[in-house]
């Protein structure tokens, strides 16, 4: 059963600066995360890194 969320734990989907960057950009275009600092600014978690672990 999972836990009733309230509004104070909602965290969105997506880092809201980072919907935000996408939206800015065209349709034939996409965003590439490839620093550190995006990786930590928008709260992405790496996976198959070794010794990986969360910002």
């Amino acid at each position: 059963m999972m836990a009733q969320q309230t509004f104070e734990s909602y965290k969105p989907i997506i880092s809201m600066t980072l919907l935000q960057q996408i939206l800015l950009m065209g349709p034939d275009e996409f965003e590439i995360v490839d620093t550190v600092e995006e990786i930590a600014l928008w709260g992405i978690n790496l996976e198959g890194v070794a010794g990986s672990f969360a910002l």
